[in-house]
């Protein structure tokens, strides 16, 4: 089974927001918090709340320029007849049972009353919350993660304590639920939801040849790519878990080939992941 993993993160207001919901997402499971500044509006594109600074978004960032090897894939592709294309009925499809949940709050938390959690978020740049049964906040690492290799990776690597966005969004994430977190430039939105990928990650089976990704994380550009998979790596090689970056400018081929091999992690921008879905019936593998 796989799961998706969005690090981006658009904001028109100066309120960040967080949206939790075990429910289909609609406008109506709103988790709203307030965890910085954002950005405003340009008129080139919108101004991307990620850690890396003054990161603008423009369609025109994703190369348009058809290359080669993206001609000869699509000249193939196009060949095919849409009745190729395998139309799938769930129903009648064996998905394995996999576990979502892998977060249970400690005494500490789960003692603190109402006037204290709030007071607590207060603390946390005022963070905001709105949506049914959200897990509270934690207060240090301990409290949610629980791989030893993890917590001494975090403690070799000086990151001391959680900020805001890790605070809420890593017990969120762990339980299963669905969320999108907005904080200002630099508030390790990244890690955020990085932790929770590589425990839901190595709870399923390993990969079979033939197998898609398990993860995937969308980003807006190649520069955020890049940077993403940088920082998963970090943490993937404790593991054993393989991510590769798909993103536009560069050989479509060389691409196809290392998804061939196999990852876990795929961290790809909308436009090179549409070209590998199309070149391939549909299939990341």
């Amino acid at each position: 089974m796989s799961s998706t993993f969005g690090g981006m993160a658009n904001s028109l207001t100066r309120d960040a927001h967080l949206v939790d919901n075990d429910q289909p997402f609609s406008t109506s499971s709103l988790v709203a918090a307030r965890s910085g500044v954002a950005k405003h509006v340009r008129e080139k594109g919108l101004i991307m709340e990620q850690d890396i600074d003054c990161l603008e978004y423009s369609s025109e960032e994703e190369s348009t320029k058809p290359t080669e090897d993206l001609d000869g894939i699509f000249a193939i592709s196009s060949k095919k007849s849409k009745l190729d294309m395998i139309i799938a009925n769930h129903d009648k499809i064996y998905y394995r049972p996999f576990c979502k949940d892998f977060y249970t709050a400690i005494f500490e938390i789960t003692n603190m009353t109402e006037a204290e959690v709030a007071a607590y978020r207060k603390e946390l740049n005022d963070i905001k919350v709105v949506g049914k049964r959200c897990p509270r906040p934690i207060k240090t690492w301990s409290q949610c993660i629980t791989s030893v290799k993890i917590l001494q990776f975090l403690k070799k690597y000086k990151y001391e304590k959680v900020t805001p966005i890790q605070a809420q969004a890593l017990p969120i994430i762990l339980s299963g639920r669905n969320m999108i977190g907005i904080a200002k430039t630099g508030s390790g939105k990244t890690l955020a939801f990085l932790l929770p990928m590589f425990r839901h990650i190595i709870d399923q089976p390993p990969l079979d040849d033939g197998d898609g990704p398990i993860a995937i994380i969308i980003t807006p550009t190649r520069a955020l790519a890049l940077q993403t998979t940088r920082e998963c790596k970090k943490f993937a090689k404790l593991f054993d878990i393989r991510c590769i970056a798909v993103y536009g400018d560069t050989s479509v081929s060389e691409q196809i080939a290392q998804l061939k091999r196999g990852a876990e992690i795929i961290v790809c921008t909308p436009g090179r992941l549409v070209d590998m879905l199309t070149a391939n019936n549909g299939m990341l593998k």
